[in-house]
């Protein structure tokens, strides 16, 4: 087996996630005629999101993660989750990081749809500022490499707030969330695992819901 296909098959749901977001990225430049000029697009137009629109359509609390507006935001969002996602899927395994992308993505897009709730919203940064959390729990746990990506993380907050055209309450509610899960998915087996995403997916459409 070739060094590619090797480095795939360990870390299937990573490329899985990246995959499907490239996918949607093709779509929408089909629809659109851009790659880099996509937002137009019927596919995005229909799931990018938007705070008034979250009543009816709740489902843009997680379609949003899935479309991203120009080649750069996609090719940066798709590099970080290749290489936190790959970790972090290591220690999880699989369906746990497909299952932490997406609670993750929603508990984001609440906060968006809270705080910031007039500005339209699209990628999966949020998720992946998350999943920036966990690794950092699962790695002082662990006794792995707490400085980088402590380093990392600062570096990409400081970014939050100095960057252009960043959704601000996006990254933060997906850094908290992912604070407030890396104890329990760094500290507990599979099982206390499952039940800490699934109360906290449970929560999530709860507060949807209200």
């Amino acid at each position: 087996m070739s060094p590619s296909r090797n480095f795939i098959r360990n870390a299937p749901a990573t490329w899985g996630i990246i995959f499907f977001l490239v996918a949607i990225h093709l779509i929408t430049a089909i629809q659109s005629g851009s790659l880099t000029h996509n937002l137009s697009a019927p596919l995005a137009q229909s799931w990018v999101l938007y705070g008034p629109l979250v009543s009816d359509q709740p489902y843009r609390l997680l379609t949003y993660a899935f479309v991203h507006s120009g080649l750069y935001h996609l090719t940066v969002n798709c590099a970080s989750i290749l290489v936190f996602s790959w970790s972090l899927e290591r220690f999880l395994g699989p369906l746990q990081l497909v299952a932490t992308f997406l609670v993750t993505a929603v508990w984001a897009g609440l906060s968006i749809s809270l705080f910031d709730a007039y500005s339209a919203t699209v990628g999966a940064s949020g998720a992946i500022f998350a999943i920036l959390a966990i690794c950092l729990g699962v790695a002082a746990k662990h006794k792995g490499n707490v400085r980088a990506i402590g380093v990392f993380l600062v570096i990409n907050v400081a970014y939050t707030f100095i960057g252009e055209g960043i959704s601000i309450w996006g990254h933060l509610g997906g850094l908290i969330i992912g604070a407030v899960l890396a104890y329990p998915l760094a500290a507990l087996g599979p099982r206390g695992r499952w039940l800490t995403l699934g109360f906290a997916a449970l929560a999530a459409v709860a507060l949807a819901v209200y």
